[in-house]
């Protein structure tokens, strides 16, 4: 079920999203992704905050959520921020 996808932009780095089960082992997942998505923008120093946030942010999603699935966006450098949410 996970769908990643890439967004062109204007100007500057794409975007990126990812679609998951909402299950716990969706976080592990999440946590590679933004990884990846960290390491193309040059932003490496990042993971290990990036990955808590993105560790919780999946987890209340798992456990609140009402879909059957998380979408996790990632946004580009330009404009900083993650989330997990229930569409």
């Amino acid at each position: 079920m996970p769908q990643a996808t890439a967004q062109a932009r204007p100007l500057g780095h794409p975007g990126y999203s990812q679609t998951m089960p909402r299950k716990p082992e969706s976080a592990a997942a999440a946590r590679r992704f933004t990884d990846t998505a960290l390491s193309c923008w040059g932003l490496e120093e990042l993971a290990d905050d990036c990955a808590l946030i993105v560790s919780e942010l999946v987890a209340n999603s798992v456990r609140y959520a009402r879909r059957d699935f998380i979408v996790i966006p990632e946004a580009a450098p330009e404009a900083p921020g993650e989330a997990a949410e229930d569409e």
